[in-house]
């Protein structure tokens, strides 16, 4: 059996981005047939959604891309940094607080989502405050992501049983799966 790979994407409080990445990854990679192959999760920096759905607006965005999405809120926690191969932040204040926990023997390669934005956009802004239309600019910016991938022989990789070895090749991956939801 081909090892697990995981991933969880962390945004301050796990209301809007963060759960948008993870729905759009896990509904991606589902969709390629590689959903097995894969743990993916989403986690909060505060504690103060803890155990609440994601915030109306990105739910409905998520609905509107017939993209599913039940999981609730949680926190980050200690043992997150052994059992994730890969923690993608959304901005820089994620990235320092995801380093700031982190224990000394830290698994998990920590690094931003926007990083493999081939716009070279590296921050995912906060829309929980924004106007009406800012929850669709974290879709927006998974889909810009997707515009710099056009090789199929990373999923075939996986699917052969091949592993990964660097965020890259994952994110290359979520850009393939997210440029075919469109």
């Amino acid at each position: 059996m081909s090892e697990k790979h995981s991933v969880l994407m962390v945004c301050f409080s796990n209301m809007c981005r963060s759960p948008i990445a993870e729905a759009v990854f896990k509904h991606l990679i589902k969709k390629a047939g590689i959903g097995s192959k894969w743990k993916v999760d989403s986690a909060a920096i505060s504690a103060n959604h803890i155990g609440e759905k994601a915030n109306d607006r990105a739910l409905l965005t998520l609905r509107n891309h017939k993209v599913p999405y039940n999981s609730k809120a949680r926190q980050v926690n200690a043992s997150d940094f052994e059992e994730f191969d890969y923690i993608f932040g959304m901005d820089s204040k994620n990235i320092s607080d995801l380093e700031r926990m982190a224990p000394e023997n830290c698994k998990a390669k920590i690094g931003l989502l926007g990083a493999y934005d081939p716009q070279k956009e590296l921050i995912i802004s906060d829309p929980y405050f924004g106007m009406k239309n800012a929850i669709n600019s974290v879709l927006d910016r998974a889909q810009h992501s997707s515009s710099n991938i056009s090789n199929l022989n990373v999923i075939v990789g996986i699917r052969g049983g091949a592993t990964l070895g660097t965020p890259r090749m994952i994110m290359d991956i979520v850009k393939f799966l997210i440029r075919r939801m469109n």
